[in-house]
């Protein structure tokens, strides 16, 4: 029996969503959706929880911040970054003493989530640096673990918190893209597949945990979003792309 051709039936987890970015309707329906497709090619499909996915978005931003963003900046040679770009590099470029400041005013303003980006990023010392490395390997082998413990082949992950967004939204928006983040942190393959359209009546966004800014941005953001196309992850384990890509060619 093949293994990475797909003759054989694999198991696969989804995951529905997470409190740190919950998912708008047609998100979630395209997650289940696609769960059901793969069920129907005859795999063994079921829902799974990953708790760690706050963990590792701020894990990922404090090492992707960790240097005020020099590495990014010598990359791009002199230009600017983009628009999108600009609420990180504030954070990244923010004096540790005014981000000390804000981090304790964002909960008391509501801003939990804010709260938690601005204890994270910013420059670190090469001792705070080594402590968010060893941190990284942790959820490495924390994620390893639980993979192995599920007896997992592949997992169906949203694409997005959101579908489509405007032009420019994203830059208000980082946190919606919490889904992808967590793999740049890991490291497995991940391949992004179109599904289905936002529907009548799922052009709106309902968080019943967090009423903060995030919260306003993704509601303006879903206004107009009828029609508009929503994918989700096929994510496999380090150093297995093929089955990733065979699976999201074959059966979704």
């Amino acid at each position: 029996a093949e293994y990475m051709g797909l003759a054989k039936p694999l198991r696969i987890g989804y995951l529905l969503n997470s409190q740190f970015f919950p998912l708008s309707i047609a998100n979630r329906r395209a997650v289940i959706e696609a769960a059901e497709a793969l069920r129907r090619a005859g795999h063994e499909v079921f829902e799974i929880t990953l708790p760690s996915l706050e963990e590792m978005t701020v894990t990922y931003f404090a090492l992707m911040t960790g240097d005020k963003l020099r590495f990014y900046k010598e990359a791009l040679s002199g230009e600017p970054f983009l628009e999108e770009y600009h609420q990180i590099v504030g954070m990244a470029e923010l004096p540790k003493v005014f981000r000390s400041i804000l981090a304790r005013l964002a909960p008391l303003l509501g801003e939990h989530r804010g709260a938690k980006m601005l204890k994270a990023t910013g420059e670190k010392t090469a001792h705070e640096l080594l402590s968010w490395s060893s941190k990284m390997r942790q959820l490495q082998d924390d994620f390893i673990d639980f993979w192995n413990s599920q007896r997992l082949d592949i997992i169906i992950f949203p694409g997005l918190g959101l579908p489509a967004i405007p032009h420019g939204a994203s830059r208000e928006l980082l946190l919606s893209l919490c889904y992808t983040f967590c793999f740049n942190l890991l490291g497995n393959p991940a391949a992004a597949i179109p599904v289905t359209r936002v529907r009548p009546g799922e052009d709106r966004y309902d968080d019943p945990i967090h009423n903060d800014r995030y919260t306003l941005k993704a509601k303006a953001a879903m206004v107009g979003t009828v029609g508009l196309p929503v994918g989700v992850q096929v994510v496999g384990r380090q150093f297995e792309d093929e089955l990733v890509l065979n699976l999201s060619l074959i059966h979704i």
